[in-house]
């Protein structure tokens, strides 16, 4: 096969498919990790429940192994759907429990759950609505839930509030397998919250990390 026919069809799929750093992929469904270079993914910051639910899923998925709180991919890149694949088989779908459990929440939600909560905003539940409904998160008090509505706004993603402690995303979450349309936007949503919770219990300020991403921002 001539070395630019192996390049282009490289090239469609990379655009039928969502191929991005293991780093950012674990972010946007939740997950505190963070790039150490050749040593891999740090997991230092995750909770024991969660690094046993990680461990679950790369080696459902085949992804690579975790050596103590570091996670070894066999590549360095993840095509994020086969990523929430393993993660819709795995997780546990509660609606409940604590909101840093990831194996209780909701895939596409998880990210967004974890950086709010973060951030200071408590949730109490979640759900993303399973293809039925649309995604809701429910906050411990209606001031916290006006808070998030407000971070919210700021980008495209359209959101609402519904009686006292309820925000409901507007639309229904596309079929599983696909990151597109309210999907990319929740992952795009937590990548971006989670910039803005650590840049604040870092108490600093950056203006690249926290810029509204290109494919959630509002135009004009």
């Amino acid at each position: 096969m001539p070395v630019t026919e192996g390049y282009e069809e490289m090239s469609a799929f990379s655009e039928m498919h969502s191929v991005m750093p293991w780093t950012r992929a674990l972010v946007r469904t939740g997950f505190k990790a963070m790039d150490v270079g050749d040593l891999g993914v740090s997991l230092a910051a995750e909770s024991d429940r969660n690094l046993r639910f990680f461990e679950r899923l790369v080696h459902h998925g085949g992804f690579g192994f975790l050596e103590g709180r570091s996670f070894r991919p066999y590549a360095p890149d993840v095509i994020e759907e086969h990523w929430l694949g393993a993660y819709d088989v795995l997780h546990g779908g509660s609606e409940g429990g604590r909101f840093d459990d990831l194996d209780e929440m909701d895939t596409r939600l998880a990210g967004v759950v974890r950086a709010l909560n973060d951030y200071g905003l408590r949730t109490t539940c979640s759900c993303e609505g399973h293809g039925r409904t649309s995604p809701v998160i429910e906050f411990a008090t209606s001031r916290e839930r006006d808070l998030a509505l407000a971070l919210i706004r700021q980008t495209k993603v359209g959101v609402r509030a519904e009686s006292e402690m309820l925000l409901r995303f507007v639309g229904k979450l596309p079929a599983r397998g696909v990151v597109t349309g309210l999907t990319a936007h929740l992952l795009d949503l937590a990548e971006w919250l989670e910039a803005l919770a650590r840049n604040r219990s870092r108490d600093v300020f950056s203006e690249r990390e926290t810029e509204v991403p290109e494919s959630i921002r509002k135009m004009g």
